[in-house]
């Protein structure tokens, strides 16, 4: 990797070019990545509001930080420099499509938050043994290695499993993609894996997931909001939170940051459905033969995309309004009071563990219990 300082800085200012354009291109395949930066156009004028502007402060910092992070990212091996490229390319989607608003407007500290990412892992794979809320089974805590496509570089993942006549049972909780920087813990998502075990249809994945429900028992909605519906969420998500942050409060990692909104990549959705949109108009010209017609079904498509998002968003918000209402401990700090997809204007959740986690919900009180002595046991 002879001159890496050119070939990175030579691809970044491509990447940035045809980001600005809207549309970044790597082995021939083609992005949907678009936000304006000030390195290009050599100004701070944001043209486009609806879209992100990347503002680097200072150039060299800037250039010093995208090289950590890209060569942090790469195995020690010669490439030839049409291979370097499209690796630094990959790199930098990772980097952007996972950037939020206030990231944009301040990327050195971005870049270094997401190089931390990549040296933490959190925790070895670690048991939790003999739940009894569970039917007396364990749940087995790992750490995996996600691809370039997802968030954050590692996701932690749950599995229910117990062994019954000498075979072993399995279902999984979901997993909750993360990242480690300095004291916070950064939530991108909460989401059920891919080839989950709980599609299984057995005796087992059918007793677990009745006993997760017992998970409601004594719960009341304190709020009047149709929107805050705390009773609505998914107690198989607030049992994978709550050891993730017994796991945080016992590592003496206190302070969360709930991202619940990344512009990129709803852009990116938002154009590729006005694309089928365009599409359908193209295939079917006597059905869409009036600009009127035109108009209705690309007004159609952007708004399902925004209710999707909106409910994805709400959704993903309610898990950690629910652990609040268990836990006494964990205090929301500050909140995005509205979903304003084409302003500036939409924040992280701010959360911080005050206290050792206690609840008077026999189930969690057990999960979370259960995982600090796992943890212990492991110190020991």
């Amino acid at each position: 990797m002879d001159n890496i300082d050119f070939l990175i800085k030579d691809a970044v200012y491509k990447f940035l070019t045809q980001a600005e354009k809207g549309t970044v291109y790597i082995n021939y395949t083609s992005f949907f990545i678009n936000f304006e930066n000030n390195l290009i156009k050599r100004t701070h004028k944001h043209t486009n509001l609806d879209i992100p502007m990347l503002e680097v402060k200072n150039e060299n910092v800037f250039f010093e930080l995208i090289k950590k992070y890209i060569l942090s990212t790469l195995e020690v091996r010669k490439f030839y420099n049409s291979q370097l490229e499209n690796l630094i390319f990959q790199r930098l989607v990772h980097l952007f499509c996972n950037a939020t608003y206030d990231d944009f407007n301040n990327i050195e500290r971005h870049i270094e938050k997401v190089i931390n990412f990549h040296h933490n892992k959190l925790i070895d794979k670690t048991i939790i043994k003999n739940v009894d809320c569970l039917d007396n089974s364990d749940i087995v805590i790992n750490v995996i290695k996600q691809g370039y496509e997802m968030e954050t570089p590692y996701a932690i993942t749950f599995t229910i499993q117990k062994e019954i006549n000498g075979e072993i049972y399995q279902c999984d909780l979901p997993n909750i993609s993360i990242g480690i920087s300095g004291n916070t813990c950064y939530i991108y998502s909460v989401q059920h894996p891919k080839n989950s075990q709980n599609n299984v249809d057995n005796f087992y994945n059918k007793k677990i997931k009745r006993l997760l429900y017992k998970v409601n028992a004594g719960l009341v909605n304190e709020f009047d909001d149709e929107i805050v519906a705390i009773d609505k969420v998914s107690p198989s998500a607030i049992i994978s939170l709550s050891i993730l942050f017994s796991i945080l409060n016992n590592l003496g990692i206190n302070e969360i940051e709930v991202v619940p909104f990344l512009p990129v990549r709803f852009h990116n959705k938002y154009f590729s459905n006005n694309s089928i949109a365009s599409y359908l108009i193209d295939c079917q010209p006597d059905e869409y033969d009036t600009a009127e017609k035109k108009e209705s079904i690309i007004k159609e498509f952007e708004e399902k995309t925004i209710k999707l998002q909106n409910n994805l968003t709400q959704k993903f918000i309610m898990d950690f309004f629910r652990l609040q209402y268990h836990f006494n401990s964990i205090v929301i700090r500050t909140f995005p009071q509205e979903y304003n997809y084409n302003s500036e204007n939409n924040d992280n959740i701010q959360i911080s563990i005050v206290n050792e986690l206690y609840t008077d919900n026999k189930f969690l009180s057990e999960i979370v219990d259960k995982t600090r002595q796992a943890l212990q046991n492991k110190v020991k």
